[in-house]
């Protein structure tokens, strides 16, 4: 059996049942963040221009646009609520996935949901077969396929997408196959183009892209279900080093899941993951020690050695790309003790003061946290204040707020606040927290986009 069949047979047998009630707690909390940081991006550039150009600012459709008036078919909704999701960067992360997973599955299922009149739970079961498509697919590919330079949320995020529509449009396990096959002429990105706005554009063409591919495999579109271990197919070209045994990375499927093992990681700071183990140094330093600009001479930071190459941005030429420099980031928090959305607009990094304070951080590449560190996000970073003192801190590994250190459900909702209230009312902010808080009990999803138009 080829892999896509494999795999094809699991997004299909999937029921709601295999999942705990911590599953599902943290499923949804995924999606409410994703839905907020959806709002959020609504207006910037690239969701926007990708609105503009592909034809979604429509009052005809099945399907919403979050955060907005807007209505258009599910494959341009998808493309159109992706790229918003992710125009921020404030959006969850998969460490097996090593990208950004909810961006690229959730879109696809809400669309496809809403134009199908799927319920809540059928929702749900998607958005979670979806996750455990691109766990295990990471697993398969490891850490060559990130080091290569492609971009998992849209080259892993495409099969979620593509496995979620799958399961909405209840293909056959020969046709799921199908899709997963056109999905892999479809998967693309490059982390070159990080600091512009063709990253967020990568989880809007994921799921988009997802959902037409089990849009055209229903309609008997063909493919070779040899796609993925073809000497001409997607592993061969998308991973490095040699091959594990793939079919067995399907083999602890949902046991546990993905979701949960090892789990989503929620963005407390509107910025590239990278960044943040050095914000979380600097806040609590400067908590500790009550450090402020004025009295530190110095902040010297060690990030792994690859790390440093990405995030070593000492003069970000606009908010996007201030987003992966650990000079800014680090200095916002210092600054503000805070990083917040409001930070990252153009004229915001060309701030005197925040300029100041970028000219006294001195990033460098770790001198022991070389490629085998490569899968932790961590590093070292010693502050030096105008009167001698120095204070150290270090992080080995922390990927946002994840399982081993989650988010507060207060942290949840006032992240949630700070990303609708530019769009939303108050009171359908809290109603919109609560219907996706019931998401499992609805008989149709399409209340929850409702609930983001914005007020007149």
């Amino acid at each position: 059996m080829f892999f896509a069949q494999s795999l094809a047979e699991r997004i299909q047998e999937t029921r709601l049942e295999q999942f705990s009630g911590e599953a599902m707690r943290w499923a949804k909390a995924a999606i409410r963040d994703t839905v907020a940081v959806g709002i959020a991006g609504v207006d910037a550039p690239v969701a926007a221009i990708t609105r503009r150009v592909t034809g979604a600012e429509t009052e005809k459709g099945a399907c919403r646009l979050l955060g907005t008036r807007f209505r258009c078919g599910p494959v341009a909704a998808a493309r159109a609520n992706g790229a918003a999701a992710h125009a921020l960067d404030f959006d969850d992360i998969h460490e097996t996935m090593m990208g950004h997973p909810s961006v690229a599955i959730l879109p696809a299922a809400l669309a496809l949901a809403e134009a199908r009149g799927s319920t809540g739970s059928e929702t749900l079961l998607a958005y979670l077969v979806g996750m455990e498509t691109v766990g295990k697919l990471g697993r398969v590919l490891g850490f060559s396929h990130f080091a290569q330079g492609w971009h998992a949320t849209e080259t892993i995020g495409i099969f979620g997408a593509a496995a979620a529509a799958s399961r909405l449009l209840a293909l056959t396990t020969d046709r799921t196959a199908t899709a997963l096959a056109i999905a892999v002429s479809f998967a693309a990105g490059v982390r070159a183009n990080f600091g512009t706005m063709a990253k967020p554009l990568h989880a809007g063409l994921a799921a988009s892209n997802g959902v037409l591919a089990a849009l055209l495999a229903r309609d008997g579109f063909t493919a070779s279900h040899q796609a993925f271990e073809h000497p001409q197919g997607f592993f061969a070209l998308y991973r490095r080093d040699p091959e594990p045994a793939r079919v067995q990375a399907l083999d602890r499927w949902a046991d546990p899941p993905e979701i949960i093992d090892p789990g989503i990681a929620i963005k407390l700071y509107p910025c590239g993951a990278h960044t943040h183990p050095f914000i979380e140094m600097i806040r609590r330093l400067a908590a500790e020690h009550r450090l402020s600009p004025g009295i530190v001479d110095r902040i010297d930071i060690r990030a792994e050695q690859s790390r440093d190459a990405h995030t070593n941005r000492p003069r970000p030429k606009s908010g996007l790309d201030a987003k992966f420099s650990v000079h800014y980031t680090v200095a916002r928090a210092l600054l503000n003790g805070c990083v917040l959305l409001s930070h990252f607009d153009d004229a915001s990094v060309e701030e005197t003061a925040v300029r100041a304070v970028m000219a006294k951080i001195h990033p460098a590449p770790h001198p022991d946290m070389d490629a085998s560190w490569a899968d932790k996000y961590g590093g070292e970073m010693t502050v030096t204040t105008t009167d001698g003192r120095q204070f150290h801190d270090r992080i080995v590994h922390q990927l946002a707020r994840g399982p081993e250190n989650p988010v507060t459900d207060g942290e949840l909702w006032t992240k949630f606040q700070d990303c609708t209230r530019a769009v939303l009312p108050q009171d359908r902010i809290e109603a919109l927290f609560a219907e996706v808080g019931r998401l499992e009990a609805l008989d149709s999803v399409a209340g929850i986009a409702a609930l983001t138009v914005p007020a007149a």
